[in-house]
C-alpha cells in the first residue's frame, strides 16, 4: 500500500471509529450516519482536501467501508430479541415471512421486465440485492410521530433482521447464476463478482 493509501485509509478507519464513539450523542441531533460520511467523502476528495485519488486509493478504502457496512448491518441484527418478532400481531414476522420474499420476487419481475439480457436466476440474483432494505433510508417516517408505533418498530425489527435472512438465497442465485453464458468480463459476470465482494450490502 503506498503512502497516500496508507494515510486514506487510516483516515477513513479513524472517522469510522469516532463516529463509532459518538453516533450516541449525535442520535439526538439531525446529524445523521450518511450526512457524516458523506461530509467527510466531501471533505477528502477532489473537490476538498483532495487527499483521497479516486483512480489509485479505493481498494482500501472500500474494503473498509465494506467492512464497517457488515459489521452495522449484522450488529443491528444481534439486538433484535425473539419477542420483538411477536409484538403487533406478529407484523415483524409477516413482514420478514411474507414481505420479503414477495419483494424479492417483485424485484425479479421488475428486473425482467426492464433490464434485457440477463438469465432467470439473474434475475433472481437482482431481487436479492434489492430486497433488503435499511430503516436508516427512511428514517424520518419510521421515526415519525404520525406513523403508529406498532409499525415503527416493525420496520426497524425487520430491517435488522432481513439482510441475514436473504444471504442464503443470495448465495443459491448467485451460484445459479454462474455459467458459460455469463464469463467474468461480460455485465452480468461484472455484476456477480460486485455483488460477491460485498457491494449488494
Amino acid at each position: 500500500m503506498c503512502g497516500g493509501s496508507a494515510w486514506t485509509g487510516a483516515a477513513v478507519a479513524a472517522v469510522t471509529v469516532g463516529y463509532g464513539l459518538f453516533s450516541r450523542r449525535l442520535a439526538s441531533t439531525p446529524v445523521s450516519a450518511p450526512m457524516v460520511f458523506t461530509g467527510f467523502g466531501v471533505l477528502i476528495g477532489p473537490i476538498g482536501l483532495d487527499v483521497l485519488d479516486l483512480g489509485h486509493d479505493t481498494g482500501p478504502v472500500l474494503t473498509l467501508i465494506e467492512a464497517a457496512l457488515t459489521l452495522l448491518l449484522f450488529t443491528d441484527a444481534m439486538t433484535a430479541r425473539r419477542r420483538d418478532l411477536r409484538t403487533g400481531g406478529f407484523l415483524p414476522m409477516r413482514l420478514l415471512a411474507v414481505g420479503l420474499p414477495l419483494s424479492i420476487g417483485a424485484g425479479w419481475l421488475l428486473g425482467w421486465s426492464l433490464i434485457p439480457g440477463l438469465t432467470l436466476w439473474e434475475f433472481a440474483l437482482l431481487g436479492a440485492v434489492l430486497a433488503p432494505t435499511d430503516a436508516a433510508l427512511g428514517k424520518t417516517a419510521s421515526s415519525s410521530p404520525r406513523v403508529p408505533p406498532l409499525v415503527r418498530h416493525g420496520l426497524n425489527v425487520e430491517s435488522g433482521l432481513n439482510d441475514g435472512l436473504v444471504l442464503p438465497f443470495f448465495l443459491i442465485f448467485l451460484a445459479a447464476s454462474s455459467s458459460p453464458r455469463s464469463p467474468e468480463r461480460s455485465p452480468p459476470g461484472k455484476a456477480r463478482a460486485e455483488c460477491s465482494g460485498g457491494h449488494w450490502w
